[in-house]
């Protein structure tokens, strides 16, 4: 038997392969179209036939002539050799594989009747295709038909060969999107961002067919060498119109690094044109930033992200990552398209296209960057255990602030209490002291020792002023005292002013009437001149031991009130230190609040560095890292 060739991987020379074999490579079937068949007799001269360019030619039922054979009558000359085809599918002979898909391989073929070069896909698992399978395979075809874009990739065929399921393509000499993944130059950024322009012009006609793509990606965008993008792969495509029922909900479907929360969260009632919306925007973000909006090898925990998490501001991952300054537009366009909440996005893919295209232009687009607090209200939304977390963790600190600022005002008022509470005491301890005093003084009849000693106590340290005045208000003597104690090393006292006392004092009448009248002491917190002081009015009874030189006097008389007042400046200076280191106290305290708010933020997950994404892999021609399709198969 001649050497066979698999009809799905294109696997050659597979020994002692025949007809209706499986593949030990892929599974397929495995047949010999290209042959030389044995005749008994003269065999049938074939009506058509192909000649290729190394002048071998097919019959139209597949058999090799041989050159003593007639050649058909209508013969269909071809640019490539028959060694180069590796099958033949219907009229189209295969020529090579492009690329490999979740449900389909993609390979570039001749079709024998348009002559012409195209792309033919392939249902990869052949005959053991389930019908739901089969169903999508064709239902993909169906809706790409209906598409005529020019930013859309054409169907031409379809149809059904022993067995084997496919669709015939335009073929496009391109390059997928994700080679433009990465790239640092502006004019590569500025090239990406009109290829999304146009893939969301593209989008928005197949929206307005009624057909939801569903699994936008860089690898399902292909780039011609003019820079004309072409939108492929409507393998799980849907119709607005009608439910195909390929799909059940709680089953995602699509590429989980691109897809919207409610494609993750398997709500299909939900998935709409806004959802390519999102995937195009995700496009868009690692494009922009280098990486995928959402990273990780694992499916599952990526979709996980998706639903839960909100992405990294791009202009911030392309910073760290490639270096590269975001203008504050783009970021906000990408965000715009990405948002959770569908009614949030874009209106359509036509409107995302619109702020592209004038960003591009220089000019104003319809969306402004978000803030901070709106960046914090998005990353907890749909957070709800770390949004509890938080907000119980938020809740601890500020009653822990009220309560720890109640202490410290309650501190800092209770200690200024204490030292004007001292002031006083000091100041009326100071009058009696002073009071007793004279009071020896007259008992040794020494009045002018009592005068000398109330001079003496006027230059006391904190003593603004000092006065013994009689009943009606007048001093008790007048001119100075006369010299009998040691002299003072401070300067003496200025002679007392013309001014009547009581005036120049500034003496509150009824304080005055209170200490004359009821002979009690009485204390006010006053500011006299711009200065705070406390006044002492401390009343002098005639006593037994007074007698000595205020004989004439009745006992228990007023013979004066000694008018005394001490500066306060000292005590603020005081306060003011205490209520300083009070707050410098309580300002630590706050600081290391917040670094254990912080911390828990944290541990919560919140405002953690995303991850960090490598160099791509090297893969195959048509092979993606994020080819994988998370799919329900019945």
């Amino acid at each position: 038997m001649d050497p066979a060739f698999c009809t799905i991987c294109g696997t050659r020379k597979v020994a002692g392969a025949g007809e209706g074999l499986e593949c030990p490579n892929c599974g397929g079937r495995v047949g010999t179209p290209l042959q030389k068949p044995r005749f008994l007799g003269a065999p049938p001269v074939p009506s058509t036939g192909v000649r290729y360019a190394d002048g071998v030619v097919v019959a139209d039922d597949g058999r090799i002539l041989a050159d003593d054979e007639p050649e058909p009558e209508r013969l269909v000359h071809v640019p490539h050799r028959s060694t180069d085809v590796r099958m033949r599918i219907g009229a189209y002979d295969v020529l090579e594989q492009l690329g490999r898909g979740a449900m389909g391989v993609v390979y570039r073929a001749y079709s024998l009747r348009l002559r012409r070069s195209c792309a033919i896909k392939v249902l990869s698992s052949g005959e053991h295709s389930s019908d739901i399978d089969v169903l999508r395979f064709q239902n993909e075809a169906m809706l790409a038909a209906r598409l005529d874009h020019p930013n859309i990739v054409r169907i031409f065929d379809a149809g059904e060969d022993r067995g084997l399921y496919y669709f015939v393509m335009e073929y496009i000499e391109s390059r997928p999107f994700s080679a433009w993944m990465g790239r640092t130059d502006d004019a590569s950024l500025r090239e990406g961002l009109g290829v999304v322009a146009k893939v969301a012009r593209a989008l928005d006609h197949a929206h307005r067919q009624g057909i939801v793509h569903r699994d936008i990606k860089p690898d399902n965008i292909l780039v011609d060498p003019d820079g004309v993008p072409h939108v492929t792969d409507f393998g799980i495509a849907k119709t607005l119109e009608q439910d195909t029922g390929m799909t059940f909900a709680g089953r995602p479907v699509g590429t989980p690094w691109y897809m919207p929360p409610e494609q993750a969260n398997g709500e299909l009632d939900r998935i709409g044109p806004l959802s390519d919306v999102y995937s195009l925007g995700a496009t868009m973000y690692h494009l922009v930033a280098g990486s995928p909006p959402f990273g990780g090898e694992q499916p599952l925990l990526v979709m996980m992200d998706v639903i839960r998490k909100e992405p990294e501001s791009p202009a911030a991952v392309a910073r760290r990552a490639l270096g590269r300054t975001v203008p504050r537009d783009l970021e906000a366009i990408c965000l715009k398209a990405m948002e959770k909440d569908a009614a949030r996005r874009y209106p359509s893919a036509a409107a995302f296209a619109d702020d592209i295209e004038a960003h591009l232009a220089g000019l104003p687009v319809s969306v402004r960057a978000p803030t901070a607090i709106e960046r914090l209200r998005k990353r907890l939304q749909g957070n709800r255990p770390a949004l509890v977390a938080v907000a119980t963790v938020l809740s601890a600190v500020c009653l822990l602030t009220i309560a720890f600022g109640s202490v410290v005002l309650f501190n800092i008022r209770r200690t200024d209490e204490t030292l004007r509470y001292f002031a006083l005491r000091e100041a009326e301890t100071q009058g009696e002291i002073l009071e007793r005093a004279l009071r020896v003084a007259m008992l040794q009849q020494e009045p002018d020792v009592a005068r000398q000693m109330v001079e003496r106590f006027r230059q006391t340290p904190g003593v603004s002023d000092l006065e013994v005045l009689r009943p009606d208000g007048t001093r008790a003597w007048d001119g100075p005292a006369p010299s009998v104690l040691r002299p003072s090393r401070r300067e003496p006292s200025p002679a007392p002013p013309s001014t009547p006392p009581l005036a120049r004092l500034g003496l509150d009448p009824g304080d005055w009437e209170f200490t004359r009248d009821r002979r009690q002491a009485r204390v006010r917190d006053e500011v006299v001149n711009g200065q705070r002081v406390l006044t002492l009015l401390h009343p002098l009874v005639n006593e037994t031991i007074c007698r000595a030189c205020h004989d004439g006097a009745p006992e228990d008389a007023l013979l004066a009130v000694m008018v005394s007042r001490q500066s306060l400046s000292g005590i603020e200076m005081r306060i003011r230190e205490n209520q300083r280191a009070t707050l410098i106290f309580g300002a630590s305290a706050v600081v290391v609040m917040v670094m254990l708010l912080y911390v828990v933020l944290r541990l919560l997950g919140i405002g953690l560095k995303p991850r960090r994404f490598g160099r791509r892999e090297e893969t195959g021609p048509g092979e993606s890292r994020h080819d994988t399709v998370v799919e329900n198969r019945v």
